[in-house]
């Protein structure tokens, strides 16, 4: 199996995604994102997510037919996905009674058809069992997609 751009089965998002934020969750965000990155680096990881928080006012009206202004931020996540040993993070995997679902990182297109994943199946030890979840990674050098069981990447 192999990493084809244009195998898309989804409509290409245009643009990043942005999320509103108080000021509080923004605080939290940094720091969950700083121990992140720590744990990454620490088992040899590289790859960055950045977050830009630009200050931002809502407005609606409330249920009771009041005026409400909300100030927060625009809140926009970007960077790389992980990579290790020459190998990067493409998207995760949940599989449901309804299907499957396809999670892509901050930024990133969709890239990977449909018929591409193969509900319950890892690359990495063969085995086939219920999974809810698995995730997609590629070499950077041969373009080679592996669908890994997430106990496999522990």
């Amino acid at each position: 199996m192999t990493l084809d751009a244009d195998a898309s089965d989804a409509a290409v998002p245009a643009g990043p995604r942005v999320w509103f934020l108080t000021g509080e969750e923004v605080a939290a965000t940094r720091t969950k994102l700083a121990k992140l990155h720590q744990r990454a680096a620490a088992k040899g990881f590289t790859g960055r997510i950045d977050l830009t928080a630009v200050p931002a006012t809502r407005h609606y009206h409330s249920a009771g037919g009041l005026d409400v202004t909300e100030h927060g931020f625009d809140v926009t996540l970007t960077g790389e996905p992980p990579r290790y040993g020459g190998w990067r993070f493409v998207a995760a995997v949940d599989h449901t009674d309804g299907g499957t679902i396809l999670r892509y990182p901050p930024g990133a297109d969709p890239t990977v058809a449909n018929d591409q994943v193969r509900p319950g199946e890892c690359d990495h030890c063969h085995t086939h069992r219920p999974r809810r979840s698995t995730v997609l990674v590629a070499h950077d050098d041969t373009g080679q997609l592996l669908q890994v069981g997430r106990s496999c990447l522990k």
